[in-house]
């Protein structure tokens, strides 16, 4: 059942909200790439996204769980026209991952990781700041969970935005959605 209905709402977004918010992710993506390169994952890049996960130690995917990791999760999830995932590369070295799950009602949910070796680099900030511009360009809401013990994502985080908690979760986690900081972005 769960399928049919993420299947649905990835039918009905295309229709409704895909194009301009590709584009504004496409801009933000070439805005916010320098000396490492922010685009969308491609088809030919999904074994090295499994390959991405399988190499990251339990701590570092302590606290991302927005999908599981295996293959054929990550290629149903590409052909999801609601699902926008994107890598951070080092030439062609992918060193993060991020994503923006989007539904019809004009809410979505973002997620990031970075290889703890590129970690400290602002990576994932630039990530973030791609994420929520181009999600605020084309007037959705964002959301996200994080935990209390991520102090590096809570501080990133709160840097570009202001987190508006929405309610607490289990395990102490927050669940929030994110507010323009106003002249930091």
């Amino acid at each position: 059942m769960w399928n049919f209905i993420e299947t649905a709402n990835g039918i009905i977004f295309y229709l409704l909200y895909y194009k301009e918010l590709h584009n504004n992710l496409k801009g933000n993506l070439e805005k916010y790439s320098s000396q490492y390169v922010f685009r969308f994952i491609r088809k030919d890049d999904l074994e090295a996204l499994h390959e991405f996960f399988c190499s990251q130690d339990e701590e570092q995917l302590r606290y991302f769980r927005p999908h599981k990791f295996d293959l054929r999760t990550l290629q149903r999830l590409y052909y999801n026209h609601s699902y926008f995932m994107m890598g951070a590369f080092d030439k062609d070295k992918l060193m993060g991952y991020f994503v923006l799950r989007c539904f019809i009602n004009k809410q979505c949910f973002i997620g990031r990781i970075i290889d703890r070796e590129y970690q400290g680099k602002g990576i994932s900030k630039n990530m973030s700041l791609i994420l929520l511009n181009s999600s605020w360009a084309a007037s959705f809401r964002v959301f996200s969970t994080i935990s209390k013990h991520n102090v590096k994502s809570l501080a990133s985080y709160r840097s570009i935005a202001i987190p508006r908690i929405v309610r607490t979760l289990d395990q102490d986690y927050i669940y929030g959605s994110s507010l323009k900081r106003v002249g930091s972005i």
